[in-house]
């Protein structure tokens, strides 16, 4: 599904309005009974009355044409201009005139009393997608005022105060339990805080044209079940182990075997054909007692218990033969991390995933990236971000596209919401995962997941926000089954045979 900010909307209404004839009353009114719809969802007529909280602009004329849907549906609703109501636009105006034909009257606000009355819902239509400063005032007063109470608030097209563009909260903003948004999601509704202010997030279609939508840029796609499903390769009847993918996993050192074994585990269990795991021989036994689907190798050991640089002829006579490499869970960083890491870049052919020390070890050599030869993605937290250079004033989804610009690899911003960047401008957000996540091993477990899916062939920007959503979806389902303080990683594992199926 896609998204897209503020002036992209702004021009499919335009497209939509002038060039192929819709009124602009017709789009509003649309919005309004899409706006009454969820409203009636929320809360009965015996729940008790509906205030609607309406700005000068077409978002208060949304919600004064819910009002008037609400009145000729049965509900008690308080319609409450609270901004300069001979600012409101002919759309506007059209819906007050609907309004009084349904009984009701557009009142001015005045003061914070209003809210001691015993309200069933609010309904925030004060500031659109077009707000661009902070609010304050009687308005930030107002909503600081609605946060307060214990009052469902149903946001219209984007909680008041919350960048459409950015997910920055303008000075404050509505906390909404849910939202109804028109045509498209709102980047700022996607990213946090704002996602965290948005609540339950319904798209409303009110009938902008296919071909507004096509004609005019968007920021990004958010991922869905079905989009995933639809990406995923399908396993033929007819084939064998080499089909689905030979991976390559270098992981592990003394003291992170887990890292190792839950990479491999999740690799595997995503549908991997073959998954060779070299690991420093100091650990092998452990890990080749521990795993039995996995081709465990050793490789030389530095005295640390890392890999060491002696082991590079080995790895890189394996190489070409595989469909995907992985680099990073556990291995810790060194000279000889360094020199395995760059090596591998500089001959692989296949995809390469660099995650955890696997990208510590790029930070201040990122020029270097130039000089490899395979499809590369990165997997950074933000911490791991900030090391590479990423700007931290950014918001997560510009940060994210600007690394993958600077080093030509494909960038997972890992997090929440995390973002999958292409070096060619295509985003995407994830709508999955959960807070039972932050824990030791979650990211082996993506790690492994993302290998497979590129060791099946897989676009790699697809493949990486696959492979999100697919973790994503495995923890949710580990957190309503086990509590997100309970979850494990491993648990995430398992998970993936029924995300799967």
């Amino acid at each position: 599904m896609r998204f897209a900010g503020s002036e992209s909307m702004r021009e499919m209404d335009r497209i939509t309005i002038e060039d192929l004839g819709v009124p602009g009353e017709t789009l509003m009114l649309r919005a309004a009974r899409g706006l009454a719809a969820e409203a009636m969802r929320m809360v009965s007529r015996e729940d008790g009355p509906i205030l609607i909280l309406c700005g000068s602009g077409n978002n208060g004329g949304d919600g004064i044409g819910a009002a008037a849907a609400l009145l000729e549906a049965g509900y008690t609703v308080a319609c409450c201009m609270v901004g300069d109501k001979n600012k409101l636009s002919r759309d506007s105006r059209a819906m007050e005139e609907l309004l009084q034909k349904a009984g009701g009257a557009l009142s001015d606000y005045v003061n914070l009393e209003i809210l001691e009355k015993p309200w069933s819902l609010v309904i925030d239509a004060l500031f659109g997608t077009g707000l661009s400063r902070p609010i304050s005032g009687k308005y930030a007063e107002l909503i600081e005022a609605v946060n307060a109470k214990d009052i469902p608030v149903l946001a219209c097209d984007i909680p008041s105060g919350i960048s459409a563009d950015t997910g920055e909260i303008l000075g404050c903003a509505m906390a909404a339990d849910t939202t109804v948004t028109f045509n498209l999601p709102k980047t700022g509704q996607l990213l946090p805080p704002g996602t965290e202010y948005t609540g339950r997030l319904v798209v409303h279609d009110i009938g902008i044209s296919y071909d507004a939508v096509e004609q005019v840029p968007y920021d990004g796609e958010y991922v869905t079940d079905g989009m995933v499903k639809s990406w995923l390769p399908k396993r033929k009847r007819e084939s064998h182990k080499g089909d689905y993918g030979k991976l390559l996993l270098l992981c592990g050192s003394t003291g992170f075997t887990g890292a190792a074994a839950l990479a491999a585990k999740a690799a595997l269990r995503t549908g991997a054909g073959l998954v060779y795991l070299g690991v420093p021989e100091t650990i092998y036994p452990i890990l080749a007692g521990k795993l039995n689907e996995p081709v465990v190798f050793p490789l030389p050991a530095s005295g640390n218990g890392r890999f060491s640089r002696s082991g590079l002829p080995d790895i890189l006579d394996r190489l070409p033969d595989m469909d995907a490499c992985l680099i990073g869970p556990g291995i810790g960083v060194g000279y000889d991390t360094e020199a395995l890491v760059w090596e591998i870049l500089e001959h692989a052919s296949c995809p390469v995933v660099l995650d955890a020390d696997g990208i510590n070890v790029l930070a201040g050599h990122i020029d270097r990236l130039d000089k490899a030869s395979c499809p590369l993605v990165l997997t950074p937290h933000d911490g791991e971000l900030r090391r590479l250079g990423g700007s931290m004033e950014l918001d997560r989804l510009t940060g994210a596209r600007d690394m993958a610009e600077r080093t030509g690899a494909v960038v997972v911003r890992k997090g929440y919401r995390t973002v999958t960047a292409s070096p060619d401008g295509s985003c995407y957000v994830n709508s999955t995962g959960n807070a039972g996540m932050a824990t030791g091993g979650s990211g082996d477990v993506l790690a492994g997941i993302l290998t497979c899916l590129l060791g099946q062939g897989m676009e790699p920007v697809r493949a990486a926000a696959a492979a999100v959503w697919l973790h994503g979806a495995a923890g949710d389902l580990c957190a309503a089954r086990l509590g997100q303080r309970s979850m494990l990683p491993s648990d995430m594992i398992e998970a993936l045979s029924e995300i799967l199926r």
